[in-house]
């Protein structure tokens, strides 16, 4: 594959006002005047702050996104660019690298819309690819990473108590990654994933590609912290800053380093190269994939399957430009009106000289292992979900919630409740259980088992002690647990009753004040209401 590239330069001229370079490999250099308004007080910026919000639509993007790509190809710079856009191809993608100063790395890059030649965002555009760029004297190392490698090494990093889908996201990457069958050696920490397990992971290990998956937040002061568990255990987090999280990966060797939380892109608008994706480029990771912005469980999980598929088994294999722009698009063909920004969100950092991070041949005959378990899912035609709709508006339907809707709309910024694994995986610790080899069928099987691992772990954990102990300790997990929207939703439909199949309690929490009568026990006595609805705790709950 050839790749042409590109790279334009923004560099602040005045107060408000920037020039724009167009630096490309066979011609001068040429400069104009960067013509989009990016005053805190235009509409463009308010447009941009509601993007950055979550409250945009696609226009929005859109609107956005041409803005910013006719402020870059303004004066003598649009006809240069116009004849590298004729030679662009999905066999010869054209590389769009941006450089910016500190107080625009907040812009939304990723949405630049071409409403003449490409009539696309060129984000999700296969002949096209959006890397965000800092300065080369910013770079201290040059040497480049070897193409040929006899195993590539993965390294994927999963701190308990993230309460997101991470076995779907496992499974999804463990699938992709068996097609390559001897040519890959996938690892997997999880567990209690502390700032020292972390480092001494890295350091003794020689990865190619490390996976993150987890939550990012941005303090008050816009300063990126990645979440992971606290050495202290009993549940508690640990937010390491992000410079710092950046300083375990020096001298790593690693070639790419994908953060599949919130935020990990997100910089400080008042320090230069603050995101970790610059922090992580200094400390000699050539290749970054980070997030901008919140992103959706869903979502993230879908953005990931997608560039790994492309990154390791494609024609276009090794190549991070390639995968991105592929897992992009795959996140906007399945874009709802609530995830609509979500092919933004991704951003790549990519040092020039590295497009193609490694060269890998898959087996003829690649052989698929039976820990890789895909889930068959059975979707409802646009008929039967209108008929479902009607029935929920009319009174006729009793929802059945179990434990997957805690996690449904769930964000990579905000921890969920507590999932059936969740919880298990607390009490496994908290008890010494000895059977590490149920979680490993429980990661092979799916969700079906999550509740039948946690009754084992609660057996173990009672066979050590007294039953108060146990239900004590449940509750002191629970104790700060909030009702997800979603609960609190369903708690004002419009039905006879609910049959709840956690006994965490945020369902009666979503109820409280509601004319509702709650059935914990299968021996409660009932005085039953005329149109009073119920709601059934299935397994009990932890207040009664």
């Amino acid at each position: 594959m050839d790749i042409i590239s590109c790279c334009f330069v923004i560099a602040q001229a005045g107060e408000g006002s920037y020039t724009v370079r167009l630096m490309t490999e066979d011609a001068e250099p040429v400069e104009s005047q960067f013509v989009a308004n990016l005053d805190e007080a235009s509409r463009l910026w308010r447009v941009i702050s509601d993007i950055e919000a979550g409250n945009c639509r696609l226009d929005d993007l859109r609107d956005v996104g041409s803005q910013l790509w006719a402020g870059l190809l303004s004066g003598a710079i649009g006809p240069r660019f116009a004849a590298l856009q004729s030679r662009a191809s999905k066999t010869s993608p054209l590389h769009l690298r941006v450089q910016y100063p500190p107080d625009l790395e907040g812009i939304p890059w990723e949405a630049l819309y071409d409403d003449i030649n490409a009539a696309d965002f060129l984000a999700s555009h296969l002949h096209y690819c959006i890397i965000r760029d800092i300065a080369p004297e910013a770079i201290r190392f040059t040497k480049p990473p070897p193409l040929e490698s006899e195993k590539l090494r993965v390294l994927v990093a999963i701190p308990e108590g993230s309460g997101l889908d991470v076995i779907h996201e496992w499974n999804n990457i463990h699938l992709t990654l068996s097609k390559l069958g001897d040519a890959v050696e996938l690892e997997r920490l999880d567990g209690q994933v502390t700032s020292d397990r972390l480092a001494e992971a890295l350091q003794t290990g020689t990865y190619d590609i490390f996976h993150f998956v987890g939550h990012g937040e941005i303090d008050e002061d816009r300063r990126v912290a990645i979440r992971l568990n606290s050495p202290n255990g009993k549940n508690a987090e640990f937010w390491m800053e992000g410079e710092t999280f950046a300083s375990l990966f020096l001298d790593s060797g690693i070639r790419l380093v994908f953060l599949n939380c919130c935020l990990g892109a997100a910089a400080s608008r008042s320090r230069s190269l603050s995101g970790l994706g610059p922090y992580l480029l200094r400390k000699g990771v050539p290749a970054i994939v980070a997030m901008q912005y919140e992103i959706a469980d869903e979502v993230a999980v879908k953005f990931s399957e997608s560039f790994y598929r492309t990154l390791l088994t494609s024609v276009q294999a090794g190549q991070p430009g390639a995968a991105i722009q592929e897992a992009r698009a795959a996140v906007r063909r399945n874009a709802k009106e609530s995830t609509v920004r979500g092919f933004v969100t991704p951003v790549l950092y990519l040092l020039s000289g590295y497009e193609k991070l490694f060269a890998l041949v898959p087996p003829a005959r690649p052989s698929v292992p039976p820990e890789a378990v895909q889930t068959a899912i059975i979707r409802p035609t646009t008929n039967e979900l209108a008929d479902l709709m009607d029935a929920l508006r009319e009174g006729r339907c009793i929802p059945v919630l179990g434990p997957g809707i805690l996690k449904a709309g769930a964000m990579r910024s905000t921890l969920p409740p507590l999932s059936p694994r969740d919880l298990a995986e607390i009490l496994a610790r908290k008890s010494s259980y000895p059977r590490q080899e149920d979680f490993d069928l429980d990661n092979r099987a799916g969700e079906w088992i999550h509740t039948l691992l946690l009754q084992w772990v609660c057996q173990y954990y009672e066979s050590k002690c007294r039953r108060f102990q146990l239900i004590r300790a449940i509750q002191e997990i629970y104790r700060n647990a909030q009702p997800p929207p979603l609960l609190t939703a369903i708690a004002a439909w419009n039905v006879p009753g609910i049959f709840y199949c956690q006994f965490d309690g945020l369902m009666e929490a979503s109820v409280a004040g509601k004319e509702i009568l709650i059935v914990n026990d299968v021996g409660q006595k009932l005085e039953i209401k005329l149109n009073t609805p119920l709601l059934i705790n299935v397994r009990g709950s932890l207040s009664d």
